[in-house]
């Protein structure tokens, strides 16, 4: 475990130095410094600066010189697993993405790839218990409020590092972590009408020309925090308007 030196200053204040454990890890092509919550102030202000300062944001020249992060946002990421507030969960994950130039942290969505440091984390940190050659995670993604169950290679008590795994953009192989990620529906923009998509279907009449009709349907669907807009049908008859069927 490494020390993440992060002031949490505000801009322009002395720096002062504090010493807050924190883990430096890959997941998959993206890198991030991962915390246990008990070492971070309440999710808030507080919580940000020392997220900002230990990746070195905001930085004008986008190198994040004076931090953990690498200048790219697949490398200026934290992740913070706490206990679980969910029943069907081992631990909570919340995911923070750090703006490279901004004083910005974003909670707004999850990232698959930080999610696979998150097994290993908790079996490393004894916040769960090995119960096999490959051990399942369940974990509470705070962000989408969904559940990814991890399944982790476990080597003498500890995840494994080594394996035949090969992942493209990653040099060498290694353990794979595989993820299930349950119901993703809806994970972004809550569900609309009580489902995890909605299809909406539009009548579009030419006043000048009876019977010349067009019928267009919108689906909208959210998965795993992406919103996917699909529209079908063929407008081509000219002056239109629009009604809602």
């Amino acid at each position: 475990m490494s020390d993440a030196r992060a002031g949490g200053r505000e801009p322009g204040s002395p720096r002062v130095q504090q010493r807050i454990p924190a883990i430096y890890m890959r997941g998959g092509t993206s890198r991030c410094l991962v915390f246990h919550a008990r070492d971070l102030p309440e999710p808030g202000p507080a919580r940000d600066r020392i997220l900002l300062s230990a990746l070195g944001s905001p930085d004008p020249y986008g190198r994040q010189l004076d931090g953990l992060g690498g200048g790219i946002s697949s490398l200026s990421k934290a992740v913070i697993i706490g206990p679980p507030t969910h029943p069907d969960a081992q631990v909570d994950y919340t995911f923070a993405q750090v703006e490279v130039r901004k004083p910005v942290v974003d909670y707004k969505g999850n990232c698959g790839n930080c999610s696979s440091s998150v097994g290993p984390f908790a079996i490393d940190e004894k916040l769960v218990p090995v119960t096999g050659g490959v051990t399942p995670v369940r974990i509470h993604n705070t962000n989408t409020k969904k559940i990814i169950v991890a399944h982790v290679p476990v080597t003498d008590g500890e995840a494994a590092v080594g394996g035949d795994f090969e992942l493209a953009g990653i040099p060498g192989r290694g353990a794979k972590i595989a993820l299930d990620f349950l119901d993703p529906g809806g994970a972004g923009t809550g569900r609309l009408n009580n489902q995890p998509g909605a299809t909406i279907q539009f009548t579009f009449k030419d006043a000048g020309e009876p019977g010349t009709n067009d019928t267009a349907s919108i689906t909208i669907k959210n998965a795993a925090g992406n919103t996917v807009l699909t529209v079908t049908g063929r407008l081509g008859n000219g002056n239109h308007q629009a009604h809602q069927r």
